[in-house]
């Protein structure tokens, strides 16, 4: 079967498009999708209503993960788990991701698909997973 992703393109999320218009288009496409019979949905979740810089903490990630994760799952999307840049800028080792990522992924309701382009694509995700 064919799937849809939404709301999670790296070139818009973070760089124009905010967390509640992102959320307004998830809400938009969750509903619609209620008529198709067999429909997959699948929404970007990320950490995109924080400052991709210094001075953000582990903890005001994973909060930025629960709120996004919580309201997705609450219209009755299904999680696509966006890379962090806020995330890549306070891990100062892989058990910082290790840390968040089970945390977030202990929470949710189903199976998610972990979102992962590399750095190629945004360089603001060098050194993500602790390594560079």
């Amino acid at each position: 079967g064919l799937g849809v992703a939404e709301a999670m393109d790296t070139a818009q999320r973070g760089m124009g498009l905010d967390w509640d218009n992102s959320l307004e288009l998830i809400r938009r496409s969750v509903e619609a999708s209620r008529d198709i019979e067999g429909a997959v949905l699948f929404n970007g979740a990320g950490t995109d209503q924080l400052a991709p810089s210094g001075g953000v903490t582990l903890d005001e990630v994973v909060a930025a993960y629960e709120e996004q994760c919580e309201a997705i799952e609450n219209l009755g999307g299904r999680i696509v788990l966006m890379a962090s840049r806020a995330l890549a800028a306070c891990a100062r080792s892989p058990d910082d991701y290790h840390r968040v990522y089970s945390r977030i992924l202990s929470q949710l309701k189903q199976p998610v698909i972990i979102h992962w382009l590399g750095e190629m694509f945004d360089p603001q995700l060098a050194g993500y997973w602790g390594e560079r």
